[in-house]
């Protein structure tokens, strides 16, 4: 029997038992629409002072949307600035009455502040703070190379040159993505179906003593492992990628908004300070990339911890505890960046670390802070493989 068969073989073992339980199906489905409610009520929590006004929304959203111009800008003063000036002598008036576009004149003000005014000054306004920036980095520049500090030079370069032709082309709606942003719940359920169905990759083999018929397998540990990886893997791809791909379907069904994905990155506020220059929608896709890495580094932990523990339940239980341990850490450690660089928690949240323009001295040249991240993911995942090749039942038996 050839290599090539006995792998496809192995395979179709190994899907079997990833997805043992027929309930598995519907245990993922509920984890969907959980997910779903979660994103649903976020979105409405965000968009709680627009939802009553949804209509007038759009109304003025078709006309003020795409490049601010003088037009626009006197358009919504002509609205705002009166509300504007009774908000300052708190003489905004609670009561109902004609004259305003939602219920009082208080809502006009809110309603018009957070979803138009706030939002356009800060799109219109963002090029003058980035140009400061880069004018700022630039001084830095001729003060560190007057004093020879060839790193700061090399530092403070690259924040000009990533400041200094920034710009935000137009106004658009970039509120649901501001939820998607902050949205952390996906990859949570995610991470709990990668300790159910993975666990008992290698540990059932004990506990079966079906780890034994190894010796008679023709390709031995290599043939099996890579069988293996190869499932764990594809399982992480495919789950991620569903609920990922919810994540988007969701906040977009309920925005109506495509406009937003060819906006700069750094249209989000929290993305204002950061070193990213790319699309928003090519920020999306970058940012799932770099979860998909972190959840194969969590996968490969619990696949070692598959291969070191005798029973299913010790693995549940020590892979969640690790797992609560990263997170701690994570949240608690943001100044140990060295501690967190091989932390898989870190890749999860990668939005904390691609939010602030922050270097590391790296053998004299600075590196992003987000490069040092996905770098320290890329050698925990090496790792965790290395150590799952060697401690797994199958190739103790050869030793």
């Amino acid at each position: 029997m050839n290599t090539g068969k006995i792998y496809r073989q192995l395979l179709f073992y190994e899907v079997k038992k990833c997805l043992r339980t027929p309930w598995l199906p519907v245990f993922v489905v509920f984890l969907l629409l959980l997910n779903g409610w979660k994103l649903n009520q976020s979105y409405r929590k965000a968009m709680s002072i627009r939802e009553e006004s949804e209509e007038l929304y759009e109304d003025f959203y078709s006309q003020w949307k795409g490049t601010i111009t003088e037009e626009n800008v006197r358009e919504l003063m002509k609205i705002y600035a009166p509300l504007k000036k009774n908000a300052e002598r708190m003489a905004l008036s609670s009561q109902g009455g004609s004259g305003t576009y939602t219920s009082t004149e208080r809502q006009d003000y809110m309603f018009f502040a957070s979803q138009f005014a706030e939002e356009m000054e800060y799109d219109y306004l963002y090029s003058n703070q980035a140009v400061r920036t880069a004018n700022n980095a630039y001084s830095l520049v001729m003060l560190f190379r007057e004093t020879g500090n060839s790193y700061e030079v090399r530092k403070n370069t690259l924040i000009y040159r990533q400041f200094a032709e920034r710009s935000i082309p137009g106004f658009s709606d970039t509120k649901y993505l501001e939820v998607w942003f902050q949205h952390d719940y996906s990859s949570l359920l995610i991470v709990l179906l990668c300790v159910f169905c993975l666990s008992g990759m290698f540990v059932e083999e004990k506990e079966s003593q079906m780890f034994m018929l190894l010796r008679t397998t023709p390709g031995g540990n290599k043939t099996t492992y890579l069988a293996k990886m190869t499932v764990c893997f594809a399982f992480i791809l495919v789950i991620s990628f569903i609920f990922y791909f919810e994540d988007i379907c969701i906040l977009q069904g309920l925005s109506g908004h495509a406009d937003a994905l060819s906006s700069p990155v750094y249209a989000l506020r929290p993305m204002e300070s950061g070193a990213f220059s790319m699309s928003m929608l090519s920020f999306i896709v970058w940012s799932y990339g770099v979860r998909l890495l972190g959840l194969m580094c969590i996968g490969s932990t619990v696949l070692l911890i598959s291969c070191l523990c005798t029973r299913t339940l010790s693995v549940f239980a020590i892979s969640t505890a690790i797992l609560l341990a990263m997170s701690y850490m994570q949240a608690a450690l943001r100044q140990w960046y060295v501690i967190n660089l091989a932390n898989p928690m870190e890749l999860l949240m990668i939005r904390r670390a691609a939010s602030v323009c922050e270097y590391v001295n790296f053998l004299g040249y600075p590196m992003l802070k987000t490069t040092g991240v996905i770098i320290g993911g890329v050698m925990y995942l090496l790792l965790m493989q290395l150590l799952v090749y060697r401690t797994n039942p199958g190739h103790l038996l050869k030793r």
